[in-house]
């Protein structure tokens, strides 16, 4: 949920940014998988509306996102194992781009807490980049 929240006020940033309706221009934001194209969306419209704090305001949330978004993917995505005798949870750990490891892992609920924290952060973060976007652009829609 935590994710689904950052990723809506993405959402929130491109409807304002294309002068549209949110009913408008959830048509193509649902058809986005992930932040990279809604971050990419962002950026060219803030280039076209000629609005170059928020093109690299986009830009450098996007480099925060991919780590937050790694350890994401390793919480939803990875198959959860519990070893019977002993109760002790592993992951079987999906090889990701930054990780060459494959097979299981020993769960580590430090790491699954970092992520949830860095989603909190990275929420943060969106919310900021909405008010800056908010500030310069004049909106229409209602």
């Amino acid at each position: 949920m935590k994710w689904s929240n950052l990723e809506r006020l993405l959402d929130v940033c491109i409807t304002v940014l294309a002068d549209m309706d949110e009913e408008i221009a959830v048509c193509f934001t649902a058809q986005m998988m992930g932040h990279s194209p809604r971050c990419l969306t962002i950026k060219a419209l803030a280039h076209w509306r000629r609005l170059p704090d928020i093109e690299k305001a986009v830009g450098q949330l996007q480099n925060k996102l991919f780590e937050a978004s790694e350890l994401r993917n390793r919480a939803i995505h990875d198959l959860m194992l519990i070893e019977s005798k002993k109760q002790t949870a592993f992951k079987n750990h999906r090889m990701s781009k930054k990780e060459l490891h494959y097979g299981l892992k020993e769960f580590d609920v430090v790491e699954l807490e970092r992520a949830l924290a860095m989603m909190d952060q990275r929420r943060t973060d969106c919310a900021k980049l909405l008010d800056l976007i908010r500030a310069q652009v004049y909106e229409y829609c209602t």
